[in-house]
Parts: C-alpha cells; sequence; structure tokens
C-alpha cells in the first residue's frame, strides 16, 4: 500500500520534465546518509521559507518523518501541492514502479526549524532476505507500509528493563532509531554495537545474517524501524 502526502507530480512526458536533469542526488537539501548496491539513503533536510532546487526521483522510496513539515510542492509543470506533514508519517513514492517525479518543494517560512525526513531507496535485489516475516515478541510487522518484493518494514520496541534475548536476522536490512534510548547488547556484530542507533534519528546499514540480543537499561521504551530488503526480480 503507498500512501500520497500530496508531495507527488508523475512527470509523464511532458517538455518541462524532460528538460530536468538533476537528480535528487545532486540536490543539496537532500543529504546521503549511505549507500550501497542494494539502497541509497538521504535526509530532506528543507531550509524555512526557502524552496529546494528542482530535482527528479526515479526509484521506490520509502520515507519517514522525523520532524513535522509543512510543505508546497511545485512539479514540473508547475501544478502545486500543500501538504501538512506530521513527525512520525510514513510513505511511499513509487517513482520506478510508477514513473518519475520531478518537483521542488518548499518549508513554511514560518516553521522554527529545518525539516528532517529519512529517506530510503531500493535499488537492487538482496543475495538473501528473511523468508517468512521475522516472529518475535518485540517486533511487530507493519503490514501496511510493507511491500511485496521490496520491503518488510517491523517496528522494533523495548520497554523499560526488557531484553530480545538472543535473536537472528538473516537479511538486509537498514535501522532507523525512531526514540532516545540506553541500550547495551550482546553479539559480536550486533547493529546495537554502534552508538548512533541510541538516539532518536540515528540510522544504519546491516548486512545480515547477524545474531545479537539488546536490552533497555533506560526507564523509557526505545523505538526504532528495522526495514528488511526483500529479494525479488
Amino acid at each position: 500500500m503507498t500512501d500520497s502526502i500530496g508531495l507527488n507530480g508523475n512527470v509523464g512526458s511532458s517538455k518541462a520534465a524532460r528538460s530536468t536533469e538533476q537528480n535528487v542526488h545532486a540536490e543539496p537539501m537532500h543529504v546521503k546518509q549511505f549507500s550501497n548496491s542494494w539502497v541509497y539513503s538521504y535526509r530532506v533536510k528543507l531550509v524555512p521559507g526557502r524552496p529546494c532546487e528542482m530535482h527528479k526521483h526515479t526509484e521506490d522510496t520509502f520515507y519517514r518523518a522525523l520532524t513535522d513539515g509543512p510543505c508546497k510542492a511545485k512539479t514540473a509543470e508547475g501544478k502545486e501541492f500543500d501538504q501538512d506533514i506530521k513527525k512520525g508519517s510514513q510513505w511511499w513514492n513509487l517513482n520506478k514502479t510508477e514513473g518519475p517525479m520531478v518537483h521542488q518543494v518548499t518549508l513554511a517560512e514560518s516553521f522554527p526549524h529545518r525539516s528532517d525526513f529519512f529517506a530510503l531507496e531500493f535499488l537492487k535485489s538482496p543475495p538473501i532476505d528473511g523468508g517468512e516475516p521475522l516472529k518475535h515478541p518485540a517486533y511487530t510487522l507493519d503490514t501496511k507500509y510493507s511491500r511485496e518484493g521490496t520491503a518488510r518494514v517491523y517496528h522494533l520496541e523495548i520497554g523499560p528493563g526488557e531484553s530480545t534475548g538472543i535473536h537472528r536476522w538473516q537479511f538486509f536490512a537498514v535501522v532507523l532509531s525512531v526514540s532516545d534510548g540506553k541500550l547495551t547488547t550482546e553479539g559480536e556484530n550486533s547493529p546495537f554495537l554502534d552508538k548512533a542507533l541510541q538516539r532518536y534519528g540515528g540510522d544504519m546499514w546491516v548486512e545480515g545474517p547477524v545474531e545479537f540480543s539488546v536490552t533497555n537499561i533506560g526507564d523509557q521504551p526505545y523505538q526504532a524501524l528495522v526495514i528488511e530488503l526483500l529479494k525479488h526480480d
């Protein structure tokens, strides 16, 4: 399932779209986090009142809003869309499956700081996936935002004093921390050895299989998104 957030505008074959060559990767407010053969991750860091440059999206992309972000988007054809994006919103733009998108986005001038939207492009089929969905009480499969042949999206939640116990990810994944946390972990290749995952908005790439446990030693629940890449043709 795909949610449209009003930033869309598939370009079809318009002359304006064809003349717009800049890829999103080159647009300065779309800040690269990491990339490899399978994914390209960036953050949308819009500046209040300043339009980003017109740019093109060509890959199927999953988004999570880490801040609010009241925006106005303008397509290559000049159509405009308003959208009041809320912190915690998730959506897909299917710009490989359904066609490329060319647009320019402006964050409301009255907004007090830059936006922060996590974005993950899916480039290539991974060599492995988990087969069946991960079955573990700390993980909830988000069936609304998982896409067959692309990705499974899990919500990981660990309560204060709770531990996942030793378990295994038999897949490649991207992890996005959606809360701060105070964690300990076991496992030589545990993703949670990286302290970035103990702060809100921290993210990292994981090549499975990995086997590990995570314990929440803080006094608040810890939450993260785990995005499993799925094999496809």
